[in-house]
């Protein structure tokens, strides 16, 4: 829409601007040497590979359908090997170089692999009606089932540091405003619900890097806020409030940080900002 009372920025361009393929999805290898990323060229959204530092980009996969970028490509712990997400199904290739193999033939709809410490994958599968999680190997050996009913969907799994637990979150189906969090236990397949409210939603949750907290989302204030929980459902408490929607939070290194995006308000509905948060070891309560 015009905005004869707004000037665009020097170098602003709608042609220049629609005329650059779509990049994105992109992941840091663990050594930090290496990027991987999705470009839509040609009407597919392919993998490739670059260094970090600048470099002609490979190519790692060709016909891949468009999808969300930011479910492509994952790296293994060691940084061997990468999960590549590819028209529903799972494919595992060699960070050096290679052609990917199909691991998932066992499912016909396979999404959003994510890497065990231990060098195994859990990976999404759609299976009567509601999405799973199944846990496999490289070679994409039968799976078993890590977290799953026909009452609702799990979503974005991620294992704790030590890879004994993985939380995710479950959206029930008799309830579609609402979304928990959920903790299994890998070796035994026991689920603990840590947070879970009827019509509210909580998901992504983030282990610490010590493995002793759980940061999440949550809808309890009205915004959306960073809270923190322990593992076994204590010390669930509130962490920011900013009275804005936060949008994505990642821990520092040392587990003494937490960075988050989030809506700012004030300014402009569509403006996002930064905020670096303190976290105090000693309490899951309050701002830090």
């Amino acid at each position: 829409m015009a905005r004869p009372d707004s000037k665009p920025p020097a170098g602003w361009s709608l042609p220049l601007l629609s005329s650059v393929a779509l990049i994105g999805g992109h992941e840091l290898s663990p050594d930090g040497q290496q990027i991987t990323f999705t470009w839509n060229r040609d009407e597919t959204l392919d993998v490739y590979r670059m260094p970090a530092a600048g470099g002609w980009p490979l190519r790692l996969t060709t016909g891949r359908e468009l999808d969300w970028p930011d479910l492509a490509c994952r790296w293994s712990p060691d940084g061997r090997w990468l999960a590549i997400s590819k028209n529903s199904h799972i494919y595992v290739a060699p960070a050096s170089g290679g052609l990917p193999r199909k691991i998932t033939d066992f499912t016909t709809s396979a999404s959003d692999p994510v890497w065990m410490p231990d060098g195994r994958l859990i990976i999404s599968v759609e299976q009567q009606d509601s999405i799973r999680l199944l846990l496999t190997d490289r070679a994409g050996h039968w799976p078993r089932e890590l977290a799953g009913n026909a009452d609702g969907d799990c979503w974005n799994a991620q294992p704790s540091p030590e890879g004994s637990l993985v939380v995710y979150t479950f959206r029930p189906f008799d309830d579609l405003n609402r979304l928990d969090i959920h903790v299994v236990e890998v070796q035994t397949g026991q689920i603990r619900e840590l947070m879970g409210t009827p019509k509210l939603r909580n998901w992504h949750g983030r282990w610490s890097p010590n493995g002793q907290m759980i940061t999440f989302l949550s809808q309890h204030s009205g915004w959306n806020e960073v809270w923190l929980v322990r593992p076994d459902g204590e010390s669930a408490g509130q962490l920011t409030r900013l009275g804005a929607d936060v949008n994505d939070l990642a821990w520092s290194p040392d587990g003494t940080r937490l960075a988050a995006a989030f809506t700012c308000a004030a300014l402009s509905p569509r403006h996002f900002a930064v905020k670096l948060i303190r976290h105090s070891k000693k309490s899951a309560k309050g701002t830090r």
